[in-house]
Formats: C-alpha cells, sequence, structure tokens
C-alpha cells in the first residue's frame, strides 16, 4: 500500500507558515520601536530648537530680571495655557557681580518626566562711567 505524500506536503507548509508568522511578528516589533524612537528624536529636536531661543535671547538681552518663570508648550511648542500643555519650560536666572546665570528645565507634562536641562552663563558687560 502506498502512503499519499499530501500529509508531508502540508507538515511542510504549516511549518513554513509558522516560521513567516514568527518573523512577520519580529519585523512588526521592529518597526513599532523604530517609529518611537523617530517621534522621540523629533520631539528632542524640536525642544532643543526651543532651548536655543530662549539662550539666544538670554545672551542678547541684557536687561533680563532675575527670578524663575514657567512657560507652557502644546505638542506643536506653541504656548499655551498650564490645562492643555504637553511641556513645561522652567528657566531660573541669576547673577553675581561678574556673571549671569540661567538654568532652563523641559518637563512632559503627561509622564512629570524631565526631557532636557541646560545651564547657561554670560560675563555681564560693563560700561564706562558706571558706579560700582
Amino acid at each position: 500500500m502506498r502512503k499519499s505524500k499530501a500529509s508531508l506536503f502540508l507538515m511542510e507548509l504549516l511549518i513554513s507558515l509558522i516560521f513567516f508568522a514568527v518573523a512577520g511578528a519580529v519585523c512588526l516589533q521592529l518597526f513599532v520601536a523604530s517609529h518611537n524612537q523617530n517621534n522621540h528624536s523629533t520631539q528632542l529636536g524640536d525642544i532643543s530648537v526651543l532651548l536655543t531661543n530662549y539662550a539666544e535671547e538670554f545672551y542678547a538681552n541684557d536687561s533680563i530680571t532675575e527670578g524663575t518663570e514657567t512657560l507652557y508648550y502644546n505638542n506643536h511648542l506653541r504656548k499655551c495655557s498650564n490645562i492643555i500643555a504637553i511641556y513645561s519650560v522652567t528657566s531660573t536666572i541669576s547673577s553675581d557681580d561678574s556673571y549671569s546665570y540661567m538654568h532652563i528645565a523641559v518637563h512632559d507634562m503627561e509622564s512629570n518626566d524631565s526631557l532636557l536641562e541646560y545651564d547657561f552663563k554670560k560675563y555681564n558687560r560693563r560700561t564706562y562711567g558706571s558706579q560700582e
């Protein structure tokens, strides 16, 4: 009596389908992870541009007052109220006789994580004839 080779063919087909299903699941996880990493790096790039703007204003303006200020931004990095904010940017300015210091911290409001923190320092220019 001859055995049918159909059962062997079906077994090989089933094994190959399982292999491709597992490979597809792994590839899908890799694509999702790369998409999340791309979104995170885009977010950090946008926030670093925002910090650069703060730094340029700090270095260009000699009349910045000391203190702490918190501003809130939405997901498009536009100023908004703290109710709908995604990011909060806290800037603290202090100075001594020769230097002014600025500390900037960006926080994610949804997860309360600190995304970026940076310190800036500039020399306080003196004009001739100023009283010391």
